[in-house]
């Protein structure tokens, strides 16, 4: 599996535990995203809560629960070791259709949901929705920042 980070590093993931150990050093202005094919599980920040998003190649979910990096990284291992506790341990919603897809855009994602046409027509377009989502989480997550830290500021 192919490991992309923020910087643009690339990474062929091949054990586990540096996997785990990867996630855990990232920063909080960090995001990475772990492939196979079409599929793949991203993640941005490392405070509470993380933003979590998966794709097929089709559609787009991203994570409803909120979670601490603790309660995501189990997630990035199970997508690693190919089981599907990924997908049933948390609730995904969104299903945006990812332009030139062919998606369908469901609002809730179900395992079944989730397998169901994973063929894709525009690879170009999809890297790009993946790449501006990449950049709008980031840009979401230092926003909550500012925001938590004006509040302490502030009040």
């Amino acid at each position: 599996m192919n490991c992309e980070f923020s910087n643009g590093s690339n990474w062929t993931v091949t054990d586990v535990t540096a996997l785990e150990e990867r996630l855990r050093g990232l920063g909080n202005d960090d995001h990475v995203i772990l492939s196979e094919g079409d599929l793949f599980i991203q993640m941005a920040g490392v405070d509470s809560p993380v933003t979590l998003q998966y794709g097929d190649g089709t559609n787009l979910y991203e994570c409803d629960d909120a979670l601490s990096l603790d309660q995501a990284i189990p997630l990035f291992l199970s997508f690693y070791q190919r089981d599907d506790r990924w997908r049933t341990a948390v609730t995904w919603g969104g299903g945006e259709s990812v332009p030139g897809s062919g998606g369908t855009g469901d609002r809730t994602a179900t395992p079944a949901a989730a397998d169901r046409d994973r063929g894709h027509s525009g690879r170009k377009g999809f890297g790009e929705q993946l790449a501006d989502d990449a950049v709008n989480m980031v840009k979401r997550k230092a926003q909550n920042a500012v925001r938590r830290g004006l509040r302490r500021f502030l009040g």
